[in-house]
């Protein structure tokens, strides 16, 4: 109930329903909030909209309100009612071994999922997205499990056995699949929502300092 379909293709007009062209690419996401934010990859919300088949088969326009290439995270906001959000979890809290999901519309085929264990939760500076951000890279938490992940199960949940979503299911390395953490995702949304107390910084901040030299003696 909180999984999508995104496509994201060139539009033929604009406005409310605008019709798309051929598409570009297409994935998953998952609705994060029940006002229509919703969660996918940066690497699949390329574009400024989108197209997005919600779960009752309503198709809606979507426009990328938030992208974080560097943790390969985009967040998307659709005008619908009815919505059913995920309920985030921390994968950390699971033992390596225990089941995990991975839900989405891969190659074209809706609502597919694929079933595997939980191989490790990490946090690095995964060499894999240096061409999605180029520069410095910061470190991301991520979901490594032995899942089979398909071209489209992109921006899909990976979830544990009672349906909470543990990440967003990025791509396969090294034979793993690998999903963005949940705990990434509530940071980007808390900064895209302007909630700078949900993370804290600590630095250094330059202004300018007027100095005033004193007057010169008689």
């Amino acid at each position: 109930a909180s999984t999508v379909a995104v496509q994201v293709g060139s539009r033929t007009r604009r406005g409310p329903g605008a019709a798309f062209g051929t598409p570009a690419g297409q994935g998953s996401g998952v609705v994060w909030r029940a006002d229509g934010l919703l969660v996918t990859n940066a690497h699949v919300a390329r574009a400024d909209h989108a197209l997005v088949t919600l779960p009752d088969e309503r198709r809606v326009a979507a426009r990328t309100v938030a992208r974080d290439p560097a943790r390969d995270l985009a967040l998307l906001q659709v005008e619908a009612d009815g919505l059913t959000p995920a309920t985030p979890a921390d994968a950390a809290t699971l033992a390596p071994g225990a089941l995990v999901f991975a839900f989405g519309h891969p190659l074209g085929h809706a609502n597919a999922l694929a079933a595997g264990v939980l191989h490790a939760t990490t946090t690095a500076r995964p060499p894999w997205l240096r061409r999605a951000a180029p520069g410095a890279r910061p470190p991301v938490a991520v979901v490594q499990a032995d899942v089979r992940l398909q071209p489209g199960n992109s921006g899909g949940p990976l979830a544990d056995a009672s349906g909470r979503v543990l990440g967003v299911n990025a791509m396969i390395v090294n034979g793993l699949g690998v999903a963005i953490a949940t705990s990434e995702v509530t940071r980007l949304v808390a900064r895209h929502s302007g909630d700078t107390t949900a993370t804290p910084k600590l630095g250094v901040s330059l202004r300018p300092v007027v100095v005033r030299t004193p007057a010169a003696a008689d």
